[in-house]
Parts: C-alpha cells; sequence; structure tokens
C-alpha cells in the first residue's frame, strides 16, 4: 500500500483546505495517562507532527522521550559540522516546548539509511517498553525512506509488546490526495493557545531547515499551513 509519492520539496502540494476536508469528521484523542516515547526520523518532525502533544504533556507533569533517529545531516552537505548543528537545534526546539521532562536520545543513523539500521532503533525502543508507554511514531505510508522504516519498526515493537501507538503524518500531507487516507483511523489532538504558540516557537529553532544555503527550503511555502491547525492529526 503506497499512499503517498516520493517527498519532494519542490512540490507545491496538497492544499491545507482538502486536508482539513479530511478530517472535518474526526473524533478528538489523547495518550493514555503515563509516559510517552516521540520516535522522530529526522529533528524536526517529531515538532511538526506532534509538537503541541509534547507540549502539552510534559506541561501536565508526564515524561516524554524523544527519540531522534538521524541528525537529519543530509540538509547541507558542505558543512562538516551538520550533526552538531541539528542537534542543537532539536534541543533549543524541545526547550521551547517545554524545559522539563523532555529527555532525547540521538541515535546517530545515517540520514537516509535508517532500513539499514533498524536493529539500533529496535534495540532502544525495546528498553523503552519495559515500563507502560504510548508510542508516537510517522505515519507508515509516508513517502520518505527514513519515515517509513522508523514507522515499521516501531509498530512491530508496539504489536510485539502491545503497546498503544498513534501515528503522525508529514509529507502525507504534502503529496497525497486526502480520499486515499480518508478511510483510515483519524484521532485529532486539541491544542490550546499556548501549546499552538510553543510549537510555532519550536520550530523557528530549525534555521538549517527553513532557510539552508544554496538549496530549497525543505520546509517549502505550503507545508507550513499543515502544522497550524488547532490540533494535531494521528492515526490510530
Amino acid at each position: 500500500m503506497n499512499q503517498a509519492k516520493a517527498y519532494d520539496a519542490a512540490d507545491d502540494g496538497t492544499f491545507e483546505r482538502e486536508c482539513r476536508s479530511l478530517l472535518r469528521h474526526s473524533g478528538d484523542w489523547a495518550p493514555q495517562a503515563g509516559p510517552l516515547v516521540v520516535v522522530a526520523p529526522h529533528p524536526k518532525d517529531d515538532v511538526l507532527g506532534a509538537g503541541g502533544l509534547v507540549h502539552s504533556w510534559a506541561r501536565a507533569g508526564h515524561a516524554v522521550t524523544v527519540v531522534s533517529v538521524t541528525d537529519g545531516e543530509a540538509t547541507d552537505v558542505s558543512r562538516a559540522d551538520r550533526r552538531l548543528i541539528r542537534r542543537a537545534e532539536l534541543r533549543a526546539a524541545l526547550r521551547r516546548l517545554s524545559l522539563l521532562h523532555i529527555e532525547v536520545r540521538s541515535l546517530g543513523v545515517p540520514n537516509g539509511k535508517v532500513r539499514d539500521h533498524q536493529n539500533r532503533l529496535r534495540l532502544v525502543l525495546e528498553e523503552l517498553v519495559r515500563e507502560p508507554v504510548t508510542l508516537i511514531a510517522p505515519f507508515e505510508h509516508d513517502g520518505h525512506p527514513d519515515h517509513e522504516a522508523t514507522s515499521q519498526v516501531t509498530l512491530e515493537i508496539a504489536r510485539r509488546n502491545g503497546v498503544p501507538i498513534a501515528r503522525y503524518p508529514i509529507w502525507t500531507w504534502h503529496h497525497t490526495n486526502p480520499s486515499s487516507v480518508q478511510a483510515l483511523s483519524w484521532g485529532l489532538f486539541r491544542l490550546g493557545t499556548a501549546a499552538q504558540r510553543a510549537k510555532a516557537r519550536a520550530l523557528q529553532c530549525f534555521d538549517s531547515q527553513l532557510s539552508p544555503l544554496r538549496r530549497i527550503p525543505i520546509l517549502s511555502a505550503q507545508m507550513p499551513a499543515n502544522f497550524e491547525r488547532p490540533f494535531e492529526a494521528f492515526v490510530l
């Protein structure tokens, strides 16, 4: 099942009004009370897909662990320190979401090679699910190989251990015909004003993604509208 094209930041993308129409009948959703483990194939994916949830959950006093699978170092290969830049951006973004209750685990898997290093992610997740948690992962048909490989491992761990999981789309919003994902079970996590503002501030920390030198920004002009909603949408 391939519901999204291979991603291309230069693509104009699916209009936000079509995505809103897709979700208009979806019910509200929230994780079970307790720790949250948010798995992100690249720095910023966690903020784009679940930044409001992370803010709200940490603010409520729940532990949140962010597993950053790669450092997204392919953004600007001309910079030798690009891994350090992306890790610093992620730390700054998470501080904008909450000064407390967020732990980061950076796995250092090579950007674009998650499928070749799935065991590294598998071992970390097996450790984290020894306690009751809710897993938050990318959508398994998101159109990006790192996103899909990350999701496949996380889904495998969730099903084997009986752990609840919700999946956030990123590139799906940008490339997919909404009718092709309409039949999925969607849940909306509602964001208050504070969560929306925290998420917006966090996204501004990813300067290398918003205006990387000598190339098209990874976040296209159309795409941010998909992440400025008063809710975050998850496939359940």
